[in-house]
Protein backbone atom coordinates (compact mmCIF):
# COMPACT_ATOMS: atom_id res chain seq x y z
CA UNK A 1 0.00 0.00 0.00
CA UNK A 2 1.25 3.35 -1.12
CA UNK A 3 1.53 5.88 1.73
CA UNK A 4 2.27 9.24 -0.91
CA UNK A 5 -1.62 11.01 -2.24
CA UNK A 6 -0.70 12.66 -4.99
CA UNK A 7 -2.16 16.05 -5.54
CA UNK A 8 -5.11 14.69 -8.36
CA UNK A 9 -5.98 12.13 -5.41
CA UNK A 10 -5.82 14.60 -2.85
CA UNK A 11 -8.14 16.92 -4.87
CA UNK A 12 -10.05 13.85 -6.09
CA UNK A 13 -11.05 13.21 -2.32
CA UNK A 14 -11.52 16.84 -0.93
CA UNK A 15 -14.11 17.23 -3.92
CA UNK A 16 -15.49 14.00 -3.00
CA UNK A 17 -15.88 15.44 0.75
CA UNK A 18 -18.11 18.46 -0.34
CA UNK A 19 -20.58 16.19 -2.08
CA UNK A 20 -23.84 15.43 -0.24
CA UNK A 21 -24.59 12.43 0.21
CA UNK A 22 -26.86 11.55 -2.58
CA UNK A 23 -24.29 12.79 -4.60
CA UNK A 24 -22.11 10.60 -2.72
CA UNK A 25 -23.65 7.70 -3.79
CA UNK A 26 -24.28 8.79 -7.07
CA UNK A 27 -20.85 9.22 -8.03
CA UNK A 28 -19.83 5.70 -6.69
CA UNK A 29 -22.13 4.38 -8.89
CA UNK A 30 -20.87 6.17 -11.84
CA UNK A 31 -17.09 5.40 -11.14
CA UNK A 32 -18.20 1.36 -10.35
CA UNK A 33 -20.21 1.67 -13.93
CA UNK A 34 -16.97 3.05 -15.48
CA UNK A 35 -14.81 0.66 -13.71
CA UNK A 36 -16.83 -2.02 -14.97
CA UNK A 37 -16.49 -1.10 -18.70
CA UNK A 38 -13.07 -0.74 -18.35
CA UNK A 39 -12.87 -3.90 -16.95
CA UNK A 40 -14.55 -5.84 -19.70
CA UNK A 41 -12.24 -3.81 -22.39
CA UNK A 42 -8.85 -4.83 -20.64
CA UNK A 43 -10.02 -8.56 -20.37
CA UNK A 44 -10.85 -8.75 -24.27
CA UNK A 45 -7.48 -6.61 -25.04
CA UNK A 46 -6.01 -9.06 -22.45
CA UNK A 47 -6.54 -12.25 -24.12
CA UNK A 48 -7.28 -11.69 -27.72
CA UNK A 49 -4.20 -9.73 -28.18
CA UNK A 50 -1.74 -11.90 -26.28
CA UNK A 51 1.11 -12.65 -28.28
CA UNK A 52 1.90 -15.67 -26.07
CA UNK A 53 -1.55 -16.94 -26.38
CA UNK A 54 -1.80 -16.19 -29.98
CA UNK A 55 1.37 -18.06 -30.90
CA UNK A 56 0.43 -21.36 -29.20
CA UNK A 57 -3.13 -20.95 -30.71
CA UNK A 58 -1.00 -20.56 -34.09
CA UNK A 59 1.19 -23.46 -33.36
CA UNK A 60 -1.58 -25.41 -32.08
CA UNK A 61 -3.87 -25.21 -35.38
CA UNK A 62 -0.56 -26.34 -37.75
CA UNK A 63 -0.28 -29.36 -35.07
CA UNK A 64 -3.50 -30.11 -36.26
CA UNK A 65 -3.01 -29.41 -40.26
CA UNK A 66 -0.79 -32.35 -40.15
CA UNK A 67 -1.58 -35.83 -41.71
CA UNK A 68 -0.82 -37.77 -38.41
CA UNK A 69 -1.66 -35.69 -35.40
CA UNK A 70 -0.43 -36.60 -32.10
CA UNK A 71 -2.99 -36.47 -29.43
CA UNK A 72 -0.40 -36.42 -26.78
CA UNK A 73 1.40 -33.39 -27.82
CA UNK A 74 -1.85 -31.89 -28.93
CA UNK A 75 -3.13 -32.04 -25.35
CA UNK A 76 -0.58 -30.65 -23.73
CA UNK A 77 -0.40 -27.75 -26.06
CA UNK A 78 -4.54 -27.42 -25.29
CA UNK A 79 -4.04 -27.71 -21.40
CA UNK A 80 -0.67 -24.44 -21.78
CA UNK A 81 -3.59 -22.49 -23.84
CA UNK A 82 -6.29 -23.33 -21.08
CA UNK A 83 -3.99 -22.46 -18.38
CA UNK A 84 -2.41 -19.24 -20.15
CA UNK A 85 -6.42 -17.85 -21.13
CA UNK A 86 -7.75 -18.39 -17.42
CA UNK A 87 -4.52 -17.35 -15.88
CA UNK A 88 -4.47 -14.18 -17.98
CA UNK A 89 -8.20 -13.76 -17.32
CA UNK A 90 -8.37 -14.39 -13.36
CA UNK A 91 -5.45 -11.37 -13.52
CA UNK A 92 -7.67 -9.12 -14.38
CA UNK A 93 -10.35 -10.42 -12.95
CA UNK A 94 -8.58 -10.21 -10.12
CA UNK A 95 -7.21 -6.69 -10.00
CA UNK A 96 -10.72 -5.36 -10.33
CA UNK A 97 -12.62 -7.27 -8.14
CA UNK A 98 -10.77 -5.98 -5.42
CA UNK A 99 -12.23 -2.19 -6.25
CA UNK A 100 -15.64 -3.26 -7.63
CA UNK A 101 -18.10 -4.92 -4.94
CA UNK A 102 -20.13 -7.38 -7.25
CA UNK A 103 -17.74 -7.40 -10.78
CA UNK A 104 -19.93 -9.49 -12.94
CA UNK A 105 -16.81 -11.51 -14.19
CA UNK A 106 -16.76 -11.09 -18.65
CA UNK A 107 -19.40 -13.81 -19.16
CA UNK A 108 -18.14 -13.64 -23.43
CA UNK A 109 -14.51 -14.47 -22.19
CA UNK A 110 -15.22 -16.44 -18.91
CA UNK A 111 -18.13 -18.92 -21.73
CA UNK A 112 -15.88 -18.97 -24.69
CA UNK A 113 -12.99 -20.41 -22.68
CA UNK A 114 -14.99 -22.61 -20.83
CA UNK A 115 -17.10 -24.23 -23.96
CA UNK A 116 -14.39 -24.34 -26.13
CA UNK A 117 -11.80 -26.26 -23.45
CA UNK A 118 -14.18 -28.31 -22.71
CA UNK A 119 -15.08 -29.16 -26.78
CA UNK A 120 -11.38 -29.53 -27.49
CA UNK A 121 -11.05 -32.24 -24.40
CA UNK A 122 -13.55 -34.03 -25.56
CA UNK A 123 -12.57 -34.16 -28.97
CA UNK A 124 -9.32 -35.43 -27.80
CA UNK A 125 -10.70 -38.16 -25.92
CA UNK A 126 -12.27 -39.83 -29.25
CA UNK A 127 -9.07 -39.99 -30.58
CA UNK A 128 -10.72 -39.47 -33.68
CA UNK A 129 -8.44 -36.72 -35.86
CA UNK A 130 -11.21 -35.67 -37.86
CA UNK A 131 -13.50 -34.23 -35.31
CA UNK A 132 -9.67 -33.13 -33.30
CA UNK A 133 -9.06 -31.15 -36.82
CA UNK A 134 -12.46 -29.69 -36.88
CA UNK A 135 -12.65 -28.41 -33.20
CA UNK A 136 -9.18 -26.88 -33.35
CA UNK A 137 -10.56 -24.91 -36.72
CA UNK A 138 -13.42 -24.24 -34.72
CA UNK A 139 -12.19 -22.78 -31.69
CA UNK A 140 -9.15 -20.78 -33.83
CA UNK A 141 -12.39 -19.58 -35.97
CA UNK A 142 -13.75 -18.24 -32.92
CA UNK A 143 -10.82 -16.93 -31.45
CA UNK A 144 -10.04 -14.91 -34.08
CA UNK A 145 -13.69 -13.56 -34.81
CA UNK A 146 -13.66 -12.71 -31.16
CA UNK A 147 -10.20 -10.94 -31.02
CA UNK A 148 -11.42 -8.75 -33.99
CA UNK A 149 -14.26 -7.34 -32.14
CA UNK A 150 -13.95 -3.60 -30.78
CA UNK A 151 -13.13 -3.90 -27.21
CA UNK A 152 -10.87 -6.53 -27.99
CA UNK A 153 -8.82 -4.50 -30.67
CA UNK A 154 -8.12 -1.25 -28.26
CA UNK A 155 -5.18 -1.42 -26.04
CA UNK A 156 -5.77 -0.41 -22.47
CA UNK A 157 -3.04 0.96 -20.66
CA UNK A 158 -1.95 -0.93 -17.22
Amino acid sequence: MRGDISERELELLNGYSLLRSSAQSDFLDYMRYLLSKQYRKEVMAAIFNNRMLNSLIDDLVAMADVEEIETEHITKRVMQIRELYFGVFEQVHGRYCEVVENLDSNEVVKDFGRISFDNLLRALKTQDSKVIKAEIIDFYQQYCLLSRKKDARRLVAI
